[in-house]
């Protein structure tokens, strides 16, 4: 248990440690904002942090109440067992260690609407979508864009097929 603590801990430390990146950036590329813009954007990072603060909460809540449990399988595979409709599942999962090939920065849809949120749930821990295949009517969209961290842009349209 207090494994997973520490696990989820070093998660949020990661992903703050990124929001603090990205503030820093942004901070120094506008340099002639004003005082108010620069804190709009303190704002937000506050507000990011607030939020995963917020999400891995209730992961932990769901640990301690017993509704998820998370084992280890061998070196680099975990189970996930989790309650769905009254039953209980088993995900197993596999997890790589080192740098990441990607990371998606922002994803957005014919409308330039932000969809990040909702896409990354699906788009999972290793960004292989889990395995699945999805397409881009799966999120309700007929084209989407991810933005990644490389400075490169993907697009997505309902006609070109599957997102993998």
């Amino acid at each position: 248990m207090f494994s997973i603590l520490l696990f989820l801990i070093y998660l949020y430390w990661e992903k703050l440690t990124l929001c603090y990146e990205y503030f820093k950036m942004s901070w120094k590329k506008n340099d002639s904002l004003t005082k108010s813009d620069k804190f709009r954007t303190f704002q937000l990072v506050v507000i990011e942090a607030c939020q995963l603060f917020g999400e891995y909460a209730l992961v932990f809540l769901d640990l301690h109440r017993g509704r998820l449990k998370i084992s280890k399988v061998s070196t680099g595979k975990i189970d996930i067992e989790y309650p769905y409709c009254g039953r209980n599942y088993v995900f197993r999962t596999q997890i790589k260690k080192g740098p990441r090939k990607f990371l998606v920065e922002k994803v957005v849809d014919e409308a330039e609407n932000d969809i990040t949120d909702t896409v990354r749930r699906y788009l999972g821990p290793n960004e292989d979508w889990h395995g699945n295949t999805y397409s881009v009517q799966d999120f309700g969209c007929s084209s989407m864009e991810f933005l990644l961290t490389d400075e490169r842009r993907v697009h997505f349209e309902d006609n070109l097929g599957a997102i993998e």
